[in-house]
């Protein structure tokens, strides 16, 4: 995957680096999202697609990131974005904080790669201390 963008660092959260980017997310289009048959409501007025067909705006990931020591541990992903210049203005899923960021999926992401990254650790130390009484 391709980062469009510098990484936001979001802090030091339960003593990890956690930080933020977005990738293209070349599995979605507009077709998957705007309904575009007949009969069916679109969730986008016409503006806001013929932006998406004009390369205004497109759908991406974010990924975030759990570090420590320079070491990532683990990360989570949300696609299906929407990034760009929209008729009513610029839209990231990087803006905002708290239930603001990451499309409101914020902090549950930073929860869950959190949580995958003590399971790392956990992982690690114990292999590592199994590993260390093999060799008595």
């Amino acid at each position: 995957m391709t980062t469009i963008n510098t990484p936001r660092s979001l802090g030091r959260i339960a003593g990890f680096d956690i930080t933020a980017h977005i990738e293209a997310d070349e599995a979605s289009s507009i077709t998957d999202h705007a309904y575009l048959a007949p009969g069916i409501d679109s969730p986008y007025d016409q503006a806001t697609i013929d932006a998406y067909h004009a390369g205004d705006w497109r759908y991406v990931g974010i990924v975030i990131s759990a570090k420590r020591a320079g070491v990532e541990l683990a990360e989570v992903s949300l696609w299906g974005c929407e990034c760009g210049t929209m008729p009513n203005g610029h839209v990231s899923p990087l803006d905002g904080d708290g239930d603001e960021f990451a499309n409101g999926y914020g902090p549950e992401l930073i929860a869950e790669v959190i949580s995958a990254a003590q399971t790392v650790l956990r992982t690690l130390t114990d292999e590592a201390i199994d590993g260390s009484m093999g060799d008595q």
